[in-house]
């Protein structure tokens, strides 16, 4: 009213260097599917990462199925998500510098991605190892095997090779005494075939044997893979 001394807003809180409220924040384009995408970016920013922490939880997450799950409702939605969250300003800006010339990385103060960073001293010792539990990984591997078979069945007969392949994984993953040892060769393996069957979905095709990419206007595509350094790549510890 009359007479009341004018409101002045308080000015803009600084923020410390050191304050663990920094995200490390990617640009994809929404326009290509996430699934097509993440495969061949996904190892530059792992490395990138253990540049600065080598646990999820200190990168801000409670496993890595979190941060790809964050990641992909970020760039579906908008076109960028967060890969780690609730550090110091240096070490966003270290993640950032590793990943120049690969993707688009940002550093920006984000108090609501700090805030949603686990506590680490409220996690199990397993979760702080590795994110997920060894039984979660199994199960992890397991689906994405159940995945990629029933999408074959009706949309995408899958090469002699992969198929080859996932057979080799179906049995090493339960082999309780060895599919530890070659849990994340597993992963790189599904990782590819899941990004060979996201590039055919897109194409509008599929896969036939002899990696022969047929669409639906009657061309064709030849894609070559080399079984051997397929098999030794992606099997091998």
């Amino acid at each position: 009213g009359e007479g009341e001394p004018a409101t002045v807003p308080p000015p803009p809180q600084e923020v410390a260097e050191d304050e663990l409220v920094w995200s490390a924040i990617v640009e994809i384009d929404p326009g290509f599917p996430f699934d097509a995408v993440w495969p061949t970016l996904k190892g530059s920013v792992y490395r990138a990462l253990r540049s600065v922490h080598t646990t999820w939880p200190k990168m801000g997450w409670r496993s890595s199925d979190e941060m790809e799950t964050t990641l992909r409702r970020g760039v579906e939605t908008a076109g960028t998500g967060a890969i780690a969250r609730g550090l110091q300003k240096a070490q966003a800006e270290k993640v950032a510098k590793e990943l120049q010339g690969e993707v688009p990385c940002l550093v920006c103060v984000d108090r609501e991605g700090a805030a949603a960073a686990p506590d680490v001293t409220e996690l199990p010792p397993g979760a702080q190892a590795g994110g997920a539990s060894e039984p979660e990984r199994r199960e992890r591997i397991r689906q994405r095997i159940s995945d990629l078979r029933d999408r074959a069945a009706w949309r995408l007969p899958l090469d002699p090779t992969f198929a080859d392949i996932l057979g080799r994984i179906e049995r090493d993953i339960e082999d309780d005494g060895q599919w530890l040892s070659v849990a994340a060769a597993m992963e790189r393996a599904l990782d590819l075939m899941q990004a060979h069957e996201a590039v055919g979905h897109l194409l509008g095709g599929r896969l036939l044997q002899g990696g022969r990419l047929c669409l639906g206007q009657e061309r064709s595509f030849k894609i070559s893979v080399d079984r051997n350094r397929l098999l030794s790549s992606a099997l091998c510890p």
